[in-house]
């Protein structure tokens, strides 16, 4: 679909943008360009420019990809952003890659991804990826920590800020036991050596057993038999002030 805003007034051309998004994300239609007959810029040959506008309705699919990135953290948004601004669309992909292994708990396969296209993300000079290519590269930098319980404890800060309190509950509780596995010197990635670890580390630590209370009651959405655990779970600011509190008990420095 493409509009035409020529002879309309000043603030018609703003009404049509408004429009246009409109169309695009409740009724789903795409919009492929905006256009205005400058008749003011006319020429002394008599020749008029017509505008195109739909740049505008570009920049604003990354505003949304900001906000959406800001609401879940799902920077998989960003993909299609980036291909369409000049990124090779394989390059661009593993953004999406990442952000699919992100969501799923999986940080190793995650940063494995975002290491791969980070770089691409950091040099990329399109008209719109430049502008705001900066934020994005700041948004997704918590893979450059050095261990992977700081890559997990950054996500679980991230979450928790975010209200998606139950990845922030499995990251921080992930991030625990690998930070166990660290000091048993265990492999972190071997299932059974992280069994051993997240075992051991229940048994001695009263805090780690409240917070996979609270991560399983979220995950299954069950009652937790203890009354102080439900009553938390009853209010979401008792919940976030639980989280910060649990991590500052496991995490202190």
């Amino acid at each position: 679909m493409y509009i035409d805003v020529t002879h309309g007034f000043r603030h018609l051309p703003m009404l049509a943008l408004v429009a246009a998004r409109y169309l695009a994300r409740v009724v789903g239609v795409k919009v492929q360009e905006l256009y205005y007959g400058a008749f003011e810029m006319t020429t002394p040959e008599g020749e008029t420019p017509v505008l195109r506008l739909g740049g505008l309705l570009a920049m604003l699919d990354w505003v949304d990809a900001l906000a959406s990135y800001d609401k879940d953290g799902d920077y998989g948004a960003f993909s299609p952003l980036l291909a369409a601004d000049g990124m090779e669309k394989g390059r661009a992909d593993l953004l999406a890659r990442a952000a699919y292994f992100e969501r799923t708990n999986n940080p190793v396969k995650a940063r494995e991804k975002l290491n791969s296209v980070f770089p691409s993300v950091e040099a990329h000079r399109g008209p719109l990826g430049e502008l705001f290519g900066e934020t994005l590269a700041k948004r997704i930098s918590w893979f450059r920590a050095p261990m992977r319980n700081d890559w997990e404890l950054t996500l679980a800060d991230a979450y928790r800020e975010r209200g998606d309190y139950l990845r922030a509950a499995t990251f921080m509780y992930e991030a625990f036991v690998t930070g166990a596995c660290n000091v048993r010197r265990v492999n972190p990635n071997e299932f059974r050596e992280r069994d051993e670890a997240r075992s051991s580390a229940r048994e001695a630590q009263p805090a780690f057993r409240e917070l996979e209370n609270l991560r399983n009651a979220m995950a299954h959405g069950v009652r937790p038999r203890a009354g102080q655990e439900a009553r938390t779970l009853d209010d979401e600011s008792a919940l976030r002030a639980a989280l910060k509190s649990l991590r500052k008990d496991l995490f202190q420095p």
